[in-house]
C-alpha cells in the first residue's frame, strides 16, 4: 500500500469494522445532488470569455441542462504552467485558502451560492448527516453548486460543475475569483431564461 510507513501499520493492526446488518441500505443521493439518470439533457452552446489576460484565460463552456438542473464546465488556459495545489488538486490541507479558485452563481431572483473547495457542498454534507442521525433531510432553498469533475495539468486545467435548480427567467450572474492566480473578481451575465428553457425540453428516455 502506499503511503507513509504509519499508514501501511495502521491498516494491518486495526480492527475490522463491525458487518453491517442484514437489511442495511445506503442512502440514496440527495434528488438534487446531480442530473436524472434517466436525461441525457439538452445541449447548449456556450463559449464566454469570463477573464483574458496576456498569459492566462478563463472561459465558461459547455453548459447541458436538464429537468432539475444544470452543468457547466470552466476552462483555463495559460501560457505558464499553473500550480496544481492552489486550484484543489493539491493535498487535502493545501486546497482550500483564501486565494484558491472560486466560483460564484447569483441568480436573477437574488439567490446566490459559490463554491466551497474540492468536497461535497455544505448542503450534502447536511443531507447525509441528518440520515444518519434518523432526521428526515431537508431540502435546501438553492441554488446549490457542486464540483461534477475535473483534470487537466501544467498549461491546460477543465472543471465541470453541477448547479440545481434551474435559474429563474433572468439573467445568470456567475463570478470568478482566483486571488493566487492573479485574478481578481470577475463576473459576467449568461441567459438564465435560455438554461431554463433547455431544462424543460430535457425528457427522461423512458417515457
Amino acid at each position: 500500500m502506499p503511503g507513509p510507513f504509519w499508514r501501511r501499520w495502521w491498516h494491518m493492526l486495526r480492527h475490522p469494522a463491525p458487518p453491517l446488518p442484514a437489511d442495511f441500505r445506503p442512502p440514496a443521493p440527495p434528488p438534487w445532488a446531480g442530473p436524472p439518470e434517466s436525461e441525457l439533457g439538452v445541449a447548449m452552446p456556450l463559449r464566454i470569455v469570463v477573464v483574458a489576460q496576456p498569459r492566462l484565460v478563463l472561459a465558461l463552456v459547455d453548459c447541458v441542462a436538464y429537468s432539475n438542473g444544470f452543468k457547466v464546465g470552466l476552462s483555463v488556459r495559460s501560457k505558464d504552467d499553473i500550480d496544481h495545489r492552489p486550484i484543489g488538486f493539491g493535498p487535502p490541507m493545501e486546497r482550500e485558502t483564501p486565494e484558491s479558485l472560486r466560483v460564484g452563481l447569483r441568480f436573477a431572483d437574488g439567490r446566490e451560492t459559490a463554491t466551497s473547495g474540492q468536497g461535497p457542498s455544505p448542503d450534502v454534507m447536511a443531507y447525509y448527516a441528518a440520515w444518519q442521525e434518523g432526521r428526515e433531510p431537508e431540502v435546501p432553498a438553492g441554488p446549490v453548486i457542486a464540483h461534477s469533475s475535473a483534470g487537466g495539468g501544467g498549461k491546460r486545467w477543465d472543471w465541470e460543475y453541477w448547479v440545481w435548480p434551474l435559474p429563474p427567467d433572468g439573467p445568470l450572474t456567475v463570478s470568478i475569483e482566483w486571488l493566487a492566480g492573479g485574478v481578481p473578481l470577475s463576473s459576467i451575465e449568461v441567459d438564465g431564461s435560455a438554461i431554463r428553457r433547455a431544462g424543460s425540453d430535457s425528457k427522461s428516455l423512458w417515457d
